[in-house]
């Protein structure tokens, strides 16, 4: 039977059936909306989880998005936010018309930010902003897309997002604040962080951050150093407590007020604050870090047995995590610098990246063993050195025994015998080596006659550390360090051995913090090397300990004394001096540098009366010999002999007496390249690089490279070319035009080109414009290429702003990464504890009073920078002529020469120089003949260099010959060797 439909029913079916249509493509794209999110919610629970475990408690670096600074391993989380983005994509691409695409769109902005995809993320989150405009989701993607591009590295773009966002009162503007504040905090800028902070207050006086802001004002107050900045800290931190704070807030506010009341020497109430939070059962999750600090409390008040108590119930309670792995390295810690237990601290040490993999601790713990490695390996090689304990020689003893105890003997039997104090130091490194001291009861017995007069050891603390692995015979190891260089260490085992004796005590003073043992180091050089030029150093460090971190100035008298009786004309000395308020003399090189530029001008201007500047010479070495213009004297004389008096026998005799005498010396060096150019017998290409090495060159061929001509339209390589000539045109003071070629550098390369910003901020510093100069700075800082220079100026900037903290982080990297200037080590000496395992920042009256100036090196250009094997080189000289037209006037011309494959000058620009001297200069050089570049594959390449043609008439030619020597000048081969001054430039052509 067939049931007719009445029409009414049959439209019913129909609307009913496009109704369930429409609900299942809803139900579609809804649920996959969903599934994003669910898995999304997953990640953030799992990475809020592990960020929890590895941080130290709770962590400032989790709020808001802040970029972290992990190991970029593959989280536990990222599988999570891939799923996430994946869904939320399809919403996108299959139902780009439904009501949730903006939606998706925040959702896989802010997921691909936590993959640390910022591009990706930032154009996502762009988008919306750019096809949503009415979204509910607009300012929040706008301040997750300044979280991007600070990924990015592009801080200045953040920021004006954030800025924007605080203008239009933004309900996120509070969090834009919060990160203005951050990113400050992040580049040491604590002044310009607080501020930040404070003005995210006024602009949003009722937001739910209000209690987060004053935490951070609190904890950013603490960076700095000033009792006064505790109070500040302390008050802020109160308005934290009063603005209704979560309990994460909360906790690290109440925290941090003991921290404060630590700083103004309320010990007792601070112990009470963090006592106080251990017993609130809600802050259980954070009680490892609460504990930590009360452990760092009783080791400093040398309760041991406490110290490690606490140490050890934060491992027990919070295992596998930041904080227990932290407990580790400070109970490690603690067995080293209060017990002297090196292995036992090394086996805790060990055990912190077992204990939590990627946490601070475990890059803490990473970097102590390194410098234990180090250690050993110094140690070794100065036990090689000694004479005293090689294995031919044997140990002395005292007066009351005619026997004689071999290295092999056990050091306990040494011991009981009674070796004499100056040799007991260095068997006892020797048999640590060896791996027979047991490094107890030796030091228990005889720890005061080690050192008669610095601090009695720690009961058990070693001397140094564990045995180094030995081979079948039980012979110690050779270092692979000591095989590359033994030959290098037989010809000088003397300066060697002080060398290393000088790094250790280093170590162990800065780096392990063991400053009695530093002690031993710098005593013995001071009894095992009397008559060096080092021992003011050493004595000066030894009264340093004695006085700095053990405040004792009864022991330090002695150090103190003999210092500024001995050598009283030393910088070291007038450091004691000041820091017991006595009066300051005028030091040795003062007055040796004064004298010197007295000669070195009358002899510019006499040249005919060289015998008798070459006597004056000697007698200002006699006068001053442990001076740096004592070997700049010495070495100016035989020059004078040489080249002057033209007596290469004479010359020969005084050029051995720089080496013998200053064998440390950067002249040394210089002799000792002539010496072996002599004996080898090399070619003439060769020996013209020697010759220019010692003088032997005419000024006309010297060449000073600037840069290789590209064989491409490769940007990398203009970019090197443009930055080749930027830095000559820095180095001869025509500032404008290297400004333009830096940034003619940067425009073809603008990543990983640290050195163009650098040479761009250095430019702008010189020219006053400092404002300007600092970021630059601090662009270069972020690459791997900048150098120190901007290190060097950052600081001053900050010591001269008052900004204490950073001016100690920029001081930090100057003295850790430019080792080799001597100004910067002169400082380094007088302040250590800035360059110490846990640095202690100076203070602005004395950082204004540091004056470091980045080394004249910077503008050079090497032949490393243009990756040459061999630098262009003169091989026929062709003589210039004196211009007839000049009529009496004396000339100079730089000129750029592009030297071709075949040794030709393919190419003369004139940088430098007027006619007719600058005419009679090219046509000069034309006739050159050159040994072209060679680059690192063994291929002829082309070169530009710079030559310097110099014209003065016959009566004043002898004159400008004579090198030039700046009057505050330290050692320097570049200033003295090639005698050059600094051209006044009035005209450049940039070579195309």
């Amino acid at each position: 039977m067939v049931t007719e439909v009445s029409p009414t029913r049959r439209r019913a079916v129909c609307f009913a059936l496009m109704a369930a249509a429409l609900v299942t493509s809803s139900c579609v794209y809804f649920n996959t909306y969903y599934n994003a999110q669910k898995y999304f919610r997953q990640a953030e629970k799992a990475r809020l989880e592990e960020q929890r475990n590895n941080s130290n408690g709770w962590s400032r670096d989790r709020t808001f998005g802040r970029r972290q600074g992990w190991s970029g391993r593959h989280e536990s989380y990222h599988g999570l936010y891939e799923k996430a983005v994946r869904k939320a994509s399809l919403v996108l691409d299959k139902h780009r018309d439904s009501e949730l695409v903006d939606d998706a769109m925040f959702l896989v902005g802010r997921a691909l930010y936590w993959q640390r995809d910022y591009q990706y993320g930032a154009r996502s989150l762009q988008d919306l902003k750019d096809n949503f405009p009415k979204s509910e989701y607009f300012d929040r993607a706008r301040l997750w897309r300044g979280f991007c591009l600070e990924g990015l590295g592009d801080k200045a773009g953040a920021s004006a997002i954030y800025r924007q966002l605080i203008s239009e009162r933004s309900e996120v503007g509070d969090q834009g604040g919060l990160r203005l504040g951050e990113m400050a905090v992040e580049d040491a800028q604590y002044l310009i962080a607080i501020q930040e902070f404070q003005s995210a207050l006024e602009a949003f006086p009722q937001s739910d951050l209000r209690s987060l802001l004053f935490l951070r004002i609190g904890e950013t107050h603490l960076e700095f150093e000033e009792i006064t900045r505790a109070d500040s800290a302390f008050i802020a931190l109160q308005n934290a407590l009063q603005s209704d704070p979560p309990d994460s807030v909360e906790y690290r506010a109440r925290l941090n007020q003991g921290r404060a009341l630590y700083r103004l020497d309320q010990q007792e109430q601070a112990i009470e604050v963090y006592t106080d939070l251990l017993r609130e059962s809600r802050f259980r999750t954070s009680e490892g870090e609460t504990r930590l600090l009360v452990g760092q409390y009783y080791q400093e008040r040398q309760d041991l047995d406490r110290a490690l108590s606490e140490f050890e119930k934060v491992r027990d309670d919070f295992p596998q995590t930041g904080v227990s792995a932290k407990a580790l390295y400070h109970t490690g810690l603690l067995y080293l610098q209060a017990h002297g237990d090196r292995p036992l601290a090394q086996e805790y040490l060990e055990e912190v990246s077992q204990e939590k993999r990627d946490s601070e601790a475990a890059e803490l713990s990473a970097a102590l063993l390194s410098t234990f490695n180090e250690l050993d390996e110094l140690l070794y090689e100065i036990w090689e050195a000694d004479s005293l304990i090689s294995v031919s020689n044997s140990v002395q003893l005292d007066s009351d025994s005619d026997a004689t105890v071999s290295n092999s003997i056990a050091p306990k039997d040494v011991a009981e015998a009674g070796v004499v104090e100056g040799d007991l130091a260095m068997a006892v490194i020797a048999n640590s080596v060896t791996g027979e001291w047991d490094g107890q009861d030796t030091l228990i017995a005889f720890g005061d006659s080690l050192v008669s007069t610095s601090k009695p050891l720690a009961a058990g603390r070693p001397l140094v550390g564990a045995p180094r692995p030995t081979v079948e015979d039980g012979t110690p190891q050779r270092s692979r360090r000591s095989q590359r260089q033994r030959e290098q260490d037989e010809k000088e085992p003397r300066d060697l051995l002080l060398d290393h004796l000088f790094v250790v005590a280093e170590i162990y003073r800065d780096d392990l913090g063991q400053p009695d043992s530093a002690a031993i180091y710098y005593e013995e050089i001071v009894n095992r090397y009397p008559e060096s030029d080092e021992v003011p150093r050493a004595l000066y460090n030894l009264a340093w300990i004695h006085l700095e971190i053990w405040e004792d100035e009864q022991t330090a008298r002695p150090f103190v004394d003999r210092l500024v009786a001995d050598y009283p004309l030393t910088a070291h000395a007038n450091g004691v001096r000041e820091r017991l308020g006595m009066e300051i003399a005028k030091t040795a090189q003062d007055l040796a540098s004064t004298e010197f530029d007295s000669i070195d001008i009358a002899s510019r201007r006499d040249p005919g009366r060289a015998k008798f500047w070459i006597e004056a010479l000697d007698e200002l070495v006699d006068e001053y010999p442990r001076t740096e213009t004592a070997v700049k004297s010495a070495f100016r004389a035989a020059w004078l002999q040489e080249n002057v008096l033209l007596d290469s026998a004479g010359a020969a005799d005084r050029f051995a007496m720089v080496e013998e005498t200053y064998p440390r010396s950067a002249f040394a060096e210089l002799v000792r390249d002539r010496r072996e150019a002599d004996k080898s017998g090399l070619v003439n290409r060769l020996e013209r690089e020697l010759r220019t090495l010692g003088q032997g060159l005419n000024p006309s061929e010297r060449l000073e490279l600037l840069a290789v001509e590209p064989d491409s339209v490769d940007s990398a390589a203009y970019s090197k070319k443009y930055l080749g000539f930027a830095l000559r045109a820095h180095r001869r003071g025509d500032l404008e035009l290297a400004e333009d070629l830096y940034q003619l550098s940067l425009d073809e390369q603008v990543t990983r080109n640290g050195r163009a910003l650098s040479g761009m901020g250095d430019a702008a510093w010189e020219r006053g414009w400092f404002d300007e100069s600092i970021d630059y700075f601090r662009r270069a800082v972020t690459t791997q290429s900048g150098g120190a220079v901007p290190f060097y100026r950052l600081f001053a900037y900050h010591a001269q702003e008052g900004d204490v903290d950073s001016a100690n982080h920029y001081l930090r990297h100057v003295l850790r990464r430019d080792r080799a200037n001597p100004e910067t080590q002169a400082v380094a000496d007088q302040f250590p504890s800035v360059i110490s395992a846990e640095p202690e920042p100076l203070e602005i009256s004395i950082l204004e009073t540091i004056t470091l100036e980045p080394p004249v090196a910077r503008l050079e250009v090497k032949e490393i920078f243009l990756d040459l094997n061999e630098a262009p080189m003169v091989r026929t000289l062709a003589e210039a002529s004196y211009p007839t037209e000049a009529v009496g006037d004396t000339g100079s011309v730089i000129l750029d020469i592009l030297v071709d494959v075949n040794g030709r000058p393919d190419s003369i620009k004139v940088f430098s120089g007027e006619d007719p001297f600058a005419y009679a200069a090219v046509e000069t050089v034309e006739d050159y003949l050159f040994y072209p570049g060679v680059d690192k594959k063994g291929e002829e390449i082309p070169v530009w260099v710079e030559v310097v043609i110099s014209y003065a008439p016959e009566a004043e030619s002898v004159d400008s010959m004579i090198p030039t020597v700046a009057p505050d000048s330290t050692v320097s081969t570049d200033t003295l060797v090639t005698g050059r001054t600094p051209a006044n430039v009035d005209d450049a052509a940039v070579p195309q």
